[in-house]
C-alpha cells in the first residue's frame, strides 16, 4: 500500500500558485481541501485528495459573481 504523499501548507501554496494566507482562509471558512492537523502548529495536506479537490471545484462558478449559478450547480451535483 502506497503511503499518501503529504504536502505542508508552504508547499500547496506554491504547488497551486496561491499565497499562504488564501489557504489559511479557506481551511478556516471550510472551503479549501481536506487537511489533517498532525501536531499543535503541524497542518499537512494529501496530495491526491487536494489533487481531486481542485478536479471538483473545475468548472464550478465563481460565487461572488455568480451565486445563483453556483447554488444551481452544487444542487445538480448532489443529486446526481
Amino acid at each position: 500500500m502506497d503511503t499518501p504523499i503529504l504536502e505542508s501548507e508552504k508547499q500547496l501554496s506554491a504547488r497551486l500558485g496561491i499565497g499562504l494566507k488564501v489557504l489559511q482562509k479557506w481551511r478556516l471558512n471550510g472551503d479549501g481541501p481536506p487537511w489533517y492537523r498532525i501536531g499543535p502548529q503541524l497542518i499537512r495536506y494529501k496530495r491526491f485528495e487536494v489533487d481531486q479537490w481542485v478536479i471538483d471545484r473545475a468548472g464550478l462558478p465563481d460565487r461572488r459573481h455568480n451565486p445563483e449559478g453556483y447554488a444551481q450547480l452544487i444542487a445538480e451535483r448532489q443529486a446526481a
